[in-house]
């Protein structure tokens, strides 16, 4: 949205234009918003479904132990790009078996887990625009839903089966994407009555198509 907007501004500077500059619903609205919604009957529900469905906790969260205060902040970034082929298959397959990308890049990652842990009840982290509203949709600011993503790996079940599965546990958690993250953890740990939970999933997934509006004498390039 940030880079849509400047690009437009620039593009009507580029062309002897005085920018329109339109005022836009501001980040205040959504805090009052989210202030609303601690407070209603949907958040409410939206708490019971998070502590139902972790009224157990899973087997695999991660690889590794976690500790808060010996995890360095430190971190890397390793670009892969796909080649055109590829890309346009796993582009077709989502189409023929109506998946999301995310669904596929989830589902694979579960396999992985699965296979290299052996365990077969795996949480993996995911990130929900979280934008309900049009509104909302046009508003610059932080939305983002952190949310745990729980699936039960059968290695009995084909591919296709699994797909499914994960794509019907995306469509439930989007109806309870918007309960906070620390809130849901806070919520957990009282009521597993163990303090020291700190996680509910140690690697996450995320797909989102950049999609940059064209506007004459302005060209985008993306690192």
């Amino acid at each position: 949205m940030f880079i849509n907007q400047v690009n437009e501004y620039y593009s009507q500077i580029a062309n002897d234009e005085l920018p329109e500059i339109t005022k836009n619903h501001t980040y205040f609205d959504f805090i009052q918003t989210e202030q609303d919604y601690e407070k209603s009957d949907r958040y409410q529900k939206d708490k019971s479904y998070w502590v139902d469905k972790f009224s157990t906790l899973p087997e695999v969260i991660g690889f590794k132990s976690y500790n808060p205060l010996t995890l360095s902040t430190a971190g890397k970034r390793k670009n892969i790009i796909l080649e055109e082929r590829l890309y346009y298959n796993l582009y077709e397959f989502c189409k023929q078996t109506n998946s999301s990308m995310l669904t596929v890049f989830m589902t694979a990652l579960y396999i992985y887990l699965h296979k290299k842990t052996t365990q077969n009840d795996v949480s993996i982290g995911t990130f929900y625009a979280n934008r309900i509203t049009k509104k909302e949709k046009e508003m610059l600011g932080m939305f983002v839903s952190t949310v745990p993503t729980r699936v039960f790996v059968d290695p009995e079940m084909d591919l296709l089966s699994l797909l499914k599965v994960v794509s019907k546990e995306q469509v439930s958690i989007l109806r309870h994407q918007r309960f906070p993250y620390n809130q849901m953890m806070e919520d957990l740990r009282e009521a597993h009555q163990h303090k020291d939970l700190q996680r509910l999933f140690g690697v996450s997934v995320q797909y989102r198509a950049m999609n940059y509006s064209q506007y004459e004498n302005v060209e985008i390039e993306v690192d």
